[in-house]
């Protein structure tokens, strides 16, 4: 009911306005007038939102709907991600696309930004915490081979 909707939303960010967008859905549809949920539904909602909600509106209760919407949200689950750039919409597709096909559904990512990690990036998941940059690599061979390279330096 919820997966077309959802598989657009790949950042916090993302979630979080469609929350509000949501929140105001519901809000509006409870006004003494009925026309301004259709006109905040047209008007206050982006356009794909609003595409989406209307076909399902059709086949489900605007109120069930838009209450089961808010819920599913909350059981996104995050991936945390810190990256040296700040990634272009693009390249956050191409990272969702990828945590969806291996990962699975219902992830969305948070998203940082550290110029100090050179290149790779660290990902948090479910307490799992994995450093794939290229500073971590490039410290772990410094400290397995110090003093060769301290013998080669001192050599010259």
């Amino acid at each position: 009911m919820y997966t077309e909707i959802l598989s657009k939303i790949r950042t916090e960010s993302d979630a979080w306005q469609l929350e509000g967008e949501v929140d105001l859905l519901l809000e509006e549809l409870y006004k003494a007038d009925p026309a301004a949920f259709n006109v905040s539904l047209e008007k206050d909602v982006r356009e794909w939102v609003s595409t989406i909600l209307s076909r399902e509106f059709e086949t489900t209760g605007k109120d069930p709907y838009l209450r089961g919407l808010k819920e599913a949200l909350k059981k996104l689950r995050v991936l945390s991600i810190t990256l040296a750039y700040d990634p272009t919409l693009s390249s956050i597709e191409k990272i969702h696309d990828w945590v969806r096909k291996n990962i699975g559904e219902g992830i969305i990512l948070e998203i940082s930004v550290n110029p100090t990690l050179f290149a790779g990036a660290i990902i948090v998941y479910e307490g799992e915490y994995r450093d794939l940059t290229f500073r971590k690599k490039f410290t772990d061979e410094f400290q397995e081979n110090r003093e060769r390279i301290f013998e080669i330096l001192g050599g010259n």
